[in-house]
């Protein structure tokens, strides 16, 4: 296996966002695969960081090199978001109030709804 451990992955994401630097096509790709990959070896912290900073690099202003991590959100990406929210459903009721806060903040900012979290409600599931 060459793929980078999930807190590898996460940290990258949540680095190349809060230094609002827009990966490379081809390693925004590879990030993306690979956290679609381990997001079942995913703890709450590692996360909220990559959703969040999904969130932050798929919505900044569009370049030739961010316009390939807002096409694999549309295209493969749906396969990494339902199985970061998968996680983030098994798991939220280990996440602590930063982390719920960070995955609300990307969601909303993708205005995303993921049913698997929120079933089809938009209410906080009451557990948290």
């Amino acid at each position: 296996n060459n793929n980078p451990d999930a807190l590898f992955l996460s940290n990258i994401i949540w680095a190349y966002a809060k230094l609002r630097v827009q990966p490379s096509p081809q390693l925004a790709n590879s990030l993306l695969a690979w956290t679609a990959q381990g997001a079942s070896q995913m703890g709450p912290q590692m996360i909220s960081n990559s959703l969040w900073g999904i969130s932050i690099l798929s919505t900044a202003p569009t370049s030739s090199s961010s316009s390939s991590l807002t096409s694999f959100l549309m295209s493969p990406g749906p396969n990494l978001l339902k199985a970061l929210d998968r996680r983030v459903a098994q798991l939220l009721p280990e996440f602590k109030s930063q982390e719920i806060s960070n995955v609300m903040l990307a969601y909303g900012r993708m205005t995303y709804f993921p049913k698997a979290v929120f079933g089809s409600s938009p209410m906080l599931i009451d557990s948290v």
